[in-house]
């Protein structure tokens, strides 16, 4: 069995998988070192034959405890994903040292579903980025762009007196009649527009691009009705699990 663990710039996300299934995810705010073990011990403790996890796989976009990676290292066959870690894509990125780990493993995971293809993964999360990966299995790059909570928090970090919202829906109408539905319409309408212009741009110059959409947001944007475009939900711990079979023979 498989530890497989995310941390994000607002969450981390922990999962188990055995091969290539899936058993559980969770998601902790802050996690320490003894929640860590807590929530391990009592999975492990739940399931119907114990088996003993042998390998972890840690990406991070942040500084995560040195207590963790320690305790990690000492008790199990441990990865930390970098720039330094096989991967079964080409990375031709200029500067891959600043590549954020999780956007490495959201592309493995997407030519794991649609392989010889070009895709387009558009993470919508606290920022939402574009990364893109041709049918060679090469990946050249892509965008980085505020987050739709950063749009609200920017508004009202930089501004006298526009509001801060923290409540809002999926939906925005076009003109807010109100200083709060105008930030509304701004932001959401905005985010949508600007995407939706960057997957138009991406199909012009790739015909038949598969664009994947994941994140926390993903429920902002339309992936129901369009040809090409999937919805897949925690990509990056599927991509993540994808590399640490590629570097593991177990």
């Amino acid at each position: 069995m498989r530890l497989i663990i995310d941390f994000g710039n607002t969450l981390c996300k922990v999962a188990f998988y055995e091969k290539n299934e899936e058993l559980d995810i969770s998601s902790f705010s802050n996690i320490t070192l003894e929640e860590l073990q807590n929530h391990v011990h009592k999975f492990v403790e739940q399931q119907s034959s114990p088996e003993k996890i042998s390998h972890c796989i840690v990406s991070s976009v942040i500084d995560y405890p040195a207590e963790i990676k320690a305790y990690l290292k000492q008790a199990y066959h441990f990865i930390e994903l970098s720039s330094n870690t096989p991967v079964p894509i080409t990375i031709k990125y200029e500067t891959p040292d600043t590549l954020g780990n999780d956007r490495i493993a959201a592309v493995v995971a997407g030519k794991s579903l649609f392989p010889d293809q070009d895709i387009l993964i558009v993470d919508a999360g606290t920022c939402i980025t574009f990364d893109f990966l041709n049918k060679n299995a090469e990946y050249l790059g892509g965008a980085i762009t505020p987050g739709i909570n950063l749009r609200f928090k920017s508004l009202n970090n930089y501004t006298g007196k526009l509001p801060l919202i923290t409540h809002f829906g999926n939906e925005a109408e076009l003109i807010g009649n109100s200083t709060e539905d105008s930030i509304k319409s701004g932001v959401i309408n905005g985010v949508r527009a600007e995407v939706n212009g960057i997957i138009e741009s991406y199909g012009q110059k790739y015909p038949g691009i598969k664009i994947i959409f994941t994140g926390g947001n993903i429920n902002y944007f339309d992936t129901t009705t369009k040809n090409n475009i999937f919805a897949v939900t925690n990509l990056v711990l599927k991509g993540l699990n994808i590399i640490l079979s590629y570097n593991v023979k177990n």
